[in-house]
């Protein structure tokens, strides 16, 4: 597992902090009553997919154990991370977890997600990372981005920038979006590399029972 090298993210809606003290969350929701797995995908209990965020901070004596820390912070440790294309599917629900999530899933099960994560191994230098969204308040569809920067302010014009061509690029269904919402999550390196991370995850689903190096039959044909 090696920490992808990303461009810059998101603005920050909460201040940098050290390694030790936890990103806060916005807004408040119980995670996971709501969620099952069902047919392999993380759904809300009624029809449509529910995506939910959540953000964490950790340090370690590398990036990578720095981000395997906040992993386990954002309670998304133990899977093997699906990285997705940033588009919400109609019908979909996107919520603010305020607790690590509890995804349900098995050890070494795929996780679909979205995620930013920034990094910093600097003492003095911050790391930020969000993910910003908007969608049809009607149909659910919408677009997410993800942005990392050790600048609270460049997070959050990238976002605003990236989301802003986003619509535009897809006229009349474009303005059909509903405002910019955001999570965001920021540390300080005070000795150990730091890890800032935002996560939006999708699903989960298991590997197929029997599979073997190089076969795809048991897997969805999505990803044949």
């Amino acid at each position: 597992m090696t920490p992808p090298t990303r461009r810059s993210s998101f603005p920050p809606t909460v201040p940098a902090q050290s390694a030790k003290e936890r990103s806060g969350y916005s807004p408040s929701d119980k995670p996971g009553d709501a969620l099952q797995r069902v047919s392999g995908r993380m759904t809300a209990a009624n029809p449509g997919l529910e995506i939910r965020l959540a953000r964490g901070t950790a340090s370690g004596p590398t990036r990578l154990a720095a981000f395997d820390a906040a992993l386990r912070e954002v309670g998304a440790a133990n899977y093997n991370l699906i990285r997705l294309s940033s588009v919400i599917p109609s019908g979909s629900v996107v919520r603010v977890s305020p607790v690590p999530l509890s995804p349900p899933g098995e050890w070494g099960d795929r996780l679909y997600v979205v995620t930013a994560e920034a990094y910093a191994d600097v003492p003095g230098i911050q790391a930020w990372a969000g993910i910003g969204w908007i969608q049809d308040p009607e149909l659910g569809r919408g677009l997410l981005v993800e942005h990392e920067s050790p600048s609270h302010a460049e997070v959050r014009a990238d976002v605003e920038a990236s989301l802003a061509s986003l619509r535009r690029g897809r006229g009349r269904l474009g303005d059909q979006l509903g405002e910019v919402q955001m999570v965001t999550a920021g540390v300080s390196c005070t000795d150990q590399p730091v890890c800032a991370l935002v996560i939006a995850v999708f699903a989960v689903e298991p590997w197929p029972v029997g599979a073997k190096p190089g076969w795809s039959g048991g897997l969805p044909k999505k990803c044949r």
